[in-house]
C-alpha cells in the first residue's frame, strides 16, 4: 500500500467514523458514550464501529463483576455493536479489493499497514468526541496481545492504557 493510498483510507476511515458517531449521537442524544471502537477481521478486509453506553457497561459489569474488564474493553459486548456499520461499506469494499491485490509475501505488511491507518484514524478523532469515553481498535481472529496492548496505549490515558495491560496479562 503506498503512502498516497494510506493517506486516503486513513482520511476514508475519520470521515466514516464522523457519519456513524453524527448518526449515535442523532438516534440517541441522551446516551453517555463510554467507548468507541472500530474492528476488523484478521484479513484487514472489514472495518466496523462500535458504542458502549455507561448504562449499558454499569449493567453488564453489576451482572458479571468477576469480568467486569471484559465488557469494558470488548467491543463486541458493547450495547451498540456495529452501530453506523452502513458508513463503512464502501470502504470495507475498497479494503477487500486491497487485501485481493496483495500477493502472499506482502501480506502481513499490508494488514499491519491497514490496521495502523485504523489506530491513526482513531487516534485523530479521539480527543474531539466522547469525553472520558475509551477508544478500542480490535481484530477478530487476530491474537497478538503485544499489538492490542500497543492501539490502546496509543489512543487512551495511561491509567485506562495501564488497566488494559494488566487485564490482557492477567487474562491471556
Amino acid at each position: 500500500m503506498s503512502l498516497l493510498i494510506s493517506e486516503h483510507v486513513q482520511r476514508d476511515i475519520q470521515a466514516a467514523c464522523g457519519k456513524a458517531i453524527a448518526q449515535f449521537r442523532n438516534d440517541y442524544p441522551d446516551a453517555e458514550v463510554c467507548g468507541f471502537a472500530l474492528y476488523s477481521d484478521g484479513d484487514a478486509r472489514t472495518l466496523v464501529p462500535a458504542f458502549n453506553t455507561a448504562d449499558h457497561l454499569k449493567r453488564t459489569q453489576a451482572e458479571n463483576p468477576e469480568d467486569w474488564q471484559y465488557f469494558k474493553w470488548s467491543p463486541a459486548e458493547w450495547s451498540h455493536e456495529a452501530f453506523g456499520g452502513e458508513h463503512f461499506n464502501d470502504l470495507s469494499r475498497l479494503l477487500w479489493r486491497l487485501a485481493d491485490s496483495v500477493g502472499d509475501e506482502d501480506f502481513v505488511q499490508h494488514r499491519n499497514q491497514v490496521f495502523e491507518q485504523c489506530v491513526e484514524a482513531l487516534k485523530a478523532i479521539a480527543s474531539s468526541v466522547f469525553e472520558g469515553a475509551i477508544f478500542v481498535f480490535s481484530v477478530s481472529d487476530y491474537q497478538s496481545p503485544e499489538d492490542e496492548i500497543a492501539w490502546i496505549t496509543t489512543l487512551n490515558t495511561p491509567g485506562q492504557a495501564h488497566e488494559f495491560k494488566t487485564w490482557t496479562m492477567a487474562w491471556g
